[in-house]
């Protein structure tokens, strides 16, 4: 074996690059509900794997995480369901249901009834606290969708009012005072069809300034101006319709938005254009969906009812990543860091059909080119592909174990073959 110059100062700041802080390494949880089996579906976002099936009483069609992680709620129009996220349990029913959402202090958890009602429960407790009156002057009021203030300290809720004959009011966004609980202005929304309320989400930026509104029927999608309290006057102007879902990255610098068929809408919410158009699959495979960012705002995943299928899409490409099937039926998704990680009991054999690659037989882990030897700008290019810069494709001998990405102590592997040779 000849002798080899090891640039070892190279190799240190490679390693340092790749550190577990990296979007390769983040560990994240998503909890994923289903209107077709009877247990909530876990999983971890780093190696894109179902790790748990967590048995539940019913369904559940949204799912919320305390912004601590300790707990999950995942509800139908029943019951809401409180999950130990540390040990992946079920700890406590409760017996009302409807659409969920966790304020971003963790200390209210907030519910709309199949009735349009809008309560208050208290976490610690899980007893309703308080439920938010409509509207002055408004009948047959409907709260349908939430969103929160960054601090938290106003809800955004969408009520749809419709009487018994046309015309049909407008929708409206009603904001919501979260300590007293009252709503303290409503902005209202512009008419788009004459024959139904047809608004379907909000989401404030993290930023606060803005707040987006999606509408069934429209492709625009219409901005509340938070600060001026009421409409900004701008929109965002999409390719299609039929808007279910609109979640904002952690920087508030991009808003990604689900339509009713199989296609995702990247923003760029400083200039209100569309950056990207991401189809999900053939045909009519998502018939609507949820969608939940990764704190890191890393990567967007999006739940295919029809499909059975997990959407990941890669937020620095704007391209579907990957695909994780799962089964029919998928509702509402929520990410959160998980202080003891994607824990529970193992999911039944059929949520996971995983096949990877397998990789080839005798391959040096980190011999790019193929030379029988791992030089230092090969263990460079192993770093880049962990770090999502480089496509695995670049060199798939840095893949030791063939499952699709490049970890730690493969890099680890590829340096002692560096040193050691390869064997």
């Amino acid at each position: 074996m000849r002798a080899k110059r090891i640039d070892w100062l190279a190799i240190l700041v490679a390693l340092t690059a790749v550190a577990p802080s990296s979007r390769s390494f983040a560990q994240y949880c998503a909890y994923v509900g289903s209107d077709n089996t009877r247990y909530m579906s876990v999983i971890d976002t780093a190696s894109r794997t179902v790790t748990a099936a967590i048995p539940l009483p019913g369904t559940g069609h949204t799912v919320a995480i305390t912004p601590n992680g300790r707990t999950a709620y995942v509800a139908n129009d029943q019951n809401i369901f409180v999950i130990d996220t540390s040990s992946g349990t079920l700890t406590r029913t409760l017996f009302f249901g409807g659409d969920v959402a966790a304020s971003p202090d963790g200390q209210h958890l907030y519910v709309v009834s199949p009735q349009g009602t809008l309560s208050q429960i208290t976490t610690a407790t899980n007893e309703v606290t308080a439920v938010v009156p409509y509207p002055i002057g408004r009948f047959d009021q409907s709260f349908h969708a939430l969103s929160f203030s960054p601090m938290g300290d106003l809800v955004y809720a969408l009520v749809n009012a419709l009487p018994a004959h046309p015309p049909h009011p407008p929708a409206d966004v009603a904001v919501v005072n979260a300590k007293s609980n009252l709503i303290v202005y409503t902005v209202a929304l512009p008419r788009t069809s004459g024959f139904d309320v047809s608004t379907t989400a909000i989401a404030v930026n993290p930023s606060g300034a803005d707040a987006y509104v999606t509408d069934f029927y429209s492709t625009d999608v219409s901005i509340i101006d938070t600060a001026a309290y009421g409409l900004s006057g701008n929109v965002v102007s999409l390719p299609g319709n039929d808007i279910d879902d609109v979640v904002f990255t952690p920087n508030g610098q991009r808003a990604y938005m689900i339509d009713d068929a199989h296609t995702v809408y990247a923003v760029d919410t400083a200039r209100r254009s569309v950056l990207a158009t991401i189809t999900l699959g053939e045909g009519d495979q998502t018939d609507g969906g949820h969608m939940a960012v990764t704190p890191d705002g890393d990567f967007v995943y999006a739940t295919g009812f029809v499909a059975g299928a997990v959407f990941v899409i890669d937020t620095s490409t704007n391209t579907l990543a990957t695909t994780i099937q799962l089964e029919k039926g998928l509702e509402g998704i929520a990410i959160a860091t998980l202080p003891k990680g994607c824990v529970g009991p193992p999911p039944p054999p059929t949520s996971t059909p995983t096949p990877t690659a397998t990789p080839t037989p005798g391959t040096c882990v980190g011999d790019c080119d193929g030379s029988g030897d791992v030089q230092i700008n090969e263990i460079i290019t192993c770093v880049n592909i962990a770090l999502g810069s480089e496509p695995l494709s670049t060199c798939t001998a840095c893949d030791e174990n063939g499952d699709g990405q490049v970890e730690i102590n493969e890099i680890i592997t590829a340096v002692k073959n560096a040193l050691n040779g390869c064997p």
